[in-house]
């Protein structure tokens, strides 16, 4: 059911059919109690016993109640083609009851009140009113909405304190439907929103559900990573590969520069090795990183470096433990390269016995670690002992040099066998060279370096605003939506565009401008920071549709923008005109100020 719901509203809020997407969508979805350390994301349809139910706020949602598993019978069955980035079926309603069989289904207005948890009613609702919000959200008509729930009253009223708690949840989520009103009995007019509370005897709602057992894993040794070490990258399809991350790139709304041939290069450096994605701020190094990630079916394990960074951070070493002595401490790459060789176990697993496992593992073929800012550590220093390890990703390589874990006190847990699917992605900020750390030929040899620039598409007579200004709008209205769409007055994307069409010529002037001046260098203004500015801008407009949007955009170029203009050398004086011709005069006295603290703005 959880799915099945989850994949309704990837669908009707038009969230991208990638992993990144579902983990966004469901926790969209899904998460009650943000500030909950014990208990941060609850799956409604399962049992109150089960161990699965709560999951702390640190997991990962999609794998509390999603799994992307397009190996696991149970969910893939709902999907055209059998995998969740083709949409649900036509007939995944028919497919999910006949799944479901005998089990209870949740309480129609239950299931409302968690979906419609987020809205503003003014009065109490109806239950008609209250169920059309519900279905609306998650794109079903009226009979498909009744089809997968049960009729029966939720006993509270839907402004009442607690509006839904997670005790609620627990007393009426899953519980089995009312018994049906006798043919006698006279109907109502209209059917109360909640009845006098009674206790349950149901041994259905108490009991705890059988949790799928995990494949044994051995916690005594490692020598299992040499068996599944040698497994390269399956369902290799460069072409295939290239379009979904494209497709991705289009749904997030990101315009990069040559962005099939940059794609292409990506995809084919990670297929033979490891990736370092080069460029200036705000360029999308982070997001195309990580729908890369999307396309291959990796679990991407983030961090990111620091100037403390040293071989104990990247390795490992020793730590105090609680007891004063000294135990043994993986660093990031050790992690995450275990962690990719038990998921490429449990897909052997999977293909061999068709789906038992770990279901927070399925659907991935591997886990990669990504790496942001990686030059802001002394990387050499840091990584040094893993050069003949990253030398090569050849599965025969990989087999004869395994990574010796020094500090570990069991033998048979000092090597530990890097996968031939594991892969490092980093990021490297080409432009901050004032805390940045040189990288020797050594270990550059060991990667390979893509450049992500900004777009060089300049406006014209024709076009005065271009397509990355449009797309960067797009993203920061969906992002508008998203956040504050239930407390503000939000227009339509069309009414933003022609509300905001003279602001945004202006700041594509100054895009434009700063990237390609008359003379000079330039400073290559990344797209996300133009979609931040455009962020407070649309703010500004949909707190209040009157409100002076040129001194709105003017304020937030000045307050996000210009601060990261610190290097941008004796060209500052050339941007300061171009600010205050086109009449962001508090943008040019900000950037005054940066290149001269004592004159004040």
């Amino acid at each position: 059911m959880s799915t099945f719901l989850a994949a309704c509203w990837v669908k009707a809020a038009d969230y991208p059919n990638t992993i990144s997407g579902v983990n966004q969508a469901v926790n969209d979805l899904f998460v009650l109690l943000p500030d909950n350390r014990e208990h941060g994301r609850i799956n409604p349809f399962v049992g109150p016993g089960t161990a699965s139910r709560w999951l702390k706020i640190t997991d990962s949602g999609r794998s509390t109640v999603w799994n992307t598993g397009t190996r696991k019978g149970t969910q893939r069955v709902l999907f055209t083609e059998e995998h969740f980035k083709h949409g649900l079926r036509e007939d995944a309603i028919d497919v999910l009851l006949e799944g479901i069989g005998d089990a209870p289904l949740p309480g129609r207005d239950a299931l409302a009140v968690f979906l419609t948890r987020n809205y503003s009613w003014s009065t109490m609702p109806t239950r008609e009113q209250l169920h059309e919000v519900a279905r609306q959200k998650i794109g079903l008509s009226a009979d498909e909405f009744a089809r997968i729930t049960s009729d029966w009253a939720l006993r509270c009223p839907v402004l009442g304190e607690p509006e839904w708690s997670p005790e609620l949840i627990e007393r009426s989520a899953l519980r089995p439907p009312a018994p049906s009103r006798p043919a006698e009995e006279p109907a109502q007019e209209q059917e109360a929103l909640w009845e006098p509370e009674q206790e349950s005897t149901s041994e259905e709602e108490s009991a705890p559900q059988e949790e799928s057992a995990a494949e044994p894993q051995d916690d005594e040794g490692l020598g299992w990573t040499q068996d599944v070490c040698h497994h390269s990258l399956r369902d290799v399809d460069i072409n295939a590969l290239t379009r979904q991350v494209l497709e991705s790139l289009a749904n997030e709304h990101m315009v990069l520069p040559d962005a099939e041939g940059l794609v292409r290069r990506c995809v084919n450096a990670l297929l033979v090795g490891n990736l370092i994605l080069q460029g200036p701020p705000g360029t999308g190094k982070t997001t195309l990183a990580r729908l890369l990630a999307d396309a291959f079916e990796v679990d991407l394990v983030e961090t990111t470096a620091t100037s403390e960074w040293s071989p104990y951070h990247v390795v490992g070493g020793f730590r105090t433990a609680i007891d004063g002595g000294l135990t043994a401490s993986h660093g990031q790459v050790t992690r995450a390269a275990l962690h990719c060789a038990r998921i490429v176990q449990q897909d052997g697993w999977e293909e061999a016995e068709g789906g038992a496992g770990d279901d927070s593992l399925s659907g991935y073929q591997a886990a990669w670690l990504f790496i942001d800012e990686f030059n802001r550590a002394d990387i050499d220093k840091a990584i040094g002992s893993l050069f003949t390890v990253l030398s090569s990703c050849d599965a025969r390589h990989l087999q004869a040099t395994p990574l010796d874990l020094w500090f570990e006190s069991a033998p048979s847990r000092r090597k530990l066998w890097i996968p031939a699917r594991f892969r490092i992605i980093a990021t490297m900020n080409d432009l901050d060279t004032s805390f940045i750390n040189q990288i020797s030929q050594g270990l550059t040899r060991r990667f390979q370096f893509v450049t992500v620039g900004v777009p060089t598409e300049r406006a014209s007579v024709e076009q005065a605003i271009t397509n990355e200004l449009l797309q960067a709008l797009a993203s920061a209205h969906r992002w508008l939506h998203a956040t504050y769409g239930q407390a503000l007055p939000l227009g339509s994307l069309n009414e933003a565009e022609q509300a905001c069409d003279a602001e945004l010529k202006r700041l594509q002037i100054i895009v434009d401008g700063l990237r390609q001046p008359d003379a000079g260098p330039g400073w290559p203004v990344g797209t996300a920071q133009v979609v931040d500015v455009m962020r407070l801008m649309l703010l500004q407009w949909a707190s209040n549709p009157n409100a002076d949007l040129a001194t709105a955009i003017d304020e937030a170029v000045a307050d996000r923008v210009v601060p990261q203009m610190a290097g941008v050398g004796n060209e500052w004086q050339a941007f300061a005109e171009l600010f205050e011709v086109q009449g962001f005069t508090a943008t040019a006295r900000a950037l005054r100020h940066l290149a001269d603290p004592h004159h004040m703005p």
